[in-house]
């Protein structure tokens, strides 16, 4: 286990982090099978190669996690989406009007992505991650899985003590980024005809602030 520290306060902190040679090293690991903890705009989130079956294997065992449920991905833009997910044609303006906030999408899964990883569906939740660590990563390795960095059932962490308190040793990396500045996960939405959305579970983006930008969106 290695502990990354990169405080938000640290003004040198991010060039460290990614001219520094850390960023090489993570993603190097990652993709050999590591398992890292990693901050995100809301709260610390558990990630690994979304396309290594062993490491999925690993991030459910670890957390407990029924594998029905199904794991995330993180994205550094909406257009690595597709490296996940078949993004119908008709959707890219919708999803394009949510970019800039913490809204992770159901879409239909491509064939490269194990089924293991979306607990047997041809959906699979994918979101772009706005933290600078985050998009760092993503951007540097590709897409990441996303879950939450806690034991199932368990209370999400805010910081990366309360991520090692639950999950220990097993993981790989942890990144100290501080204090997530947000208690709540991401919005889930799934995409319907028509512009309209179904929400499937509601996070920081609430229903209502959703509603209202999708409808000035439309009046304009």
């Amino acid at each position: 286990m290695k502990e990354i520290v990169c405080l938000e306060e640290d003004p040198e902190c991010l060039t460290g982090f990614t001219e520094g040679g850390v960023l090489e090293e993570l993603v190097g690991a990652i993709k050999r099978g590591a398992l890292v903890v990693y901050p995100t705009e809301t709260l610390y989130g558990l990630g690994g190669d979304p396309f290594n079956k062993e490491v999925i294997e690993k991030v459910y065992s670890l957390k407990r996690r029924p594998r029905e449920k199904g794991l995330a991905v993180a994205t550094s833009s909406i257009d690595d989406f597709e490296l996940v997910a078949e993004v119908p044609d008709h959707l890219w303006d919708f999803i394009a009007n949510m970019e800039a906030v913490s809204v992770a999408f159901l879409l239909p899964r491509r064939a490269e992505v194990p089924k293991e990883l979306t607990g047997g569906e041809d959906t699979i939740v994918v979101r772009v991650v706005y933290h600078p660590l985050a998009i760092a990563l993503a951007d540097a390795g590709g897409p990441i899985i996303s879950t939450s960095a806690n034991l199932h059932g368990h209370e999400p962490p805010r910081t990366m003590e309360e991520a090692r308190d639950q999950l220990g040793d097993a993981v790989d990396y942890y990144i100290d980024y501080g204090e997530s500045p947000v208690q709540s996960p991401s919005t889930i939405i799934e995409p319907l005809p028509g512009g309209e959305f179904r929400i499937l579970r509601e996070g920081v983006v609430t229903t209502s602030w959703l509603e209202d930008m999708l409808a000035r969106t439309n009046d304009g």
